[in-house]
């Protein structure tokens, strides 16, 4: 009997571990998900100051998991490659303006500004922490934009699931 009851446990276990959920998406494409509707939703509605004028570029960094590593991609305090956001987040959002780099893209310029690495232009750097689940249907995250080292600003985000996919109610 204790046998069977331990065998119980451990295929429990291994179906809660790679169940998919909603859409056929794994936990880890759900989280992107949410990460590209909030990169999605800061890109629109982001209004550079005079400082900056228009960037040219969206530097990119995400939580890949709660915990440290969150807190400095959320920071922005990260520039090595092991911090870039995975290649299927990028390649959804790909039809975002201004562009969308990896954090690896950028550096901080004379005037600590974020610039391009390539070309020296402009860009702001995002942070987007892994989501917090409140629901199966909702989600927070913590969101950072930073233009130079002067000017950065902090917000969180509530992401509804809908049936099209993620949406985001209000960043504030």
């Amino acid at each position: 009997m204790k046998r069977l009851i331990v065998l119980s446990v451990f295929a429990l276990g291994a179906c809660a571990a790679s169940q998919e959920v909603w859409g056929g998406r794994t936990p880890a494409r759900e989280a992107q998900a949410v990460q590209g509707a909030a990169v999605r939703y800061l890109a629109e509605h982001y209004d550079p100051s005079d400082f900056l004028g228009k960037p040219e570029a969206i530097c990119l960094v995400v939580g890949q998991r709660a915990g440290r590593r969150d807190r400095i991609a959320t920071a922005i305090a990260a520039r090595s490659e092991d911090m870039d956001p995975p290649a299927y987040l990028l390649s959804r959002l790909a039809q975002v303006r201004p562009r969308v780099l990896p954090i690896s893209a950028c550096q901080w310029g004379d005037d600590l500004s974020e610039v391009l690495v390539e070309s020296g232009a402009r860009a702001i750097a995002i942070g987007i922490s892994h989501p917090q689940w409140v629901t199966p249907n909702l989600a927070r995250v913590t969101a950072t934009i930073r233009e130079n080292n002067h000017t950065w600003y902090s917000f969180r985000c509530s992401a509804e699931r809908e049936p099209e996919g993620w949406t985001i109610r209000d960043c504030l």
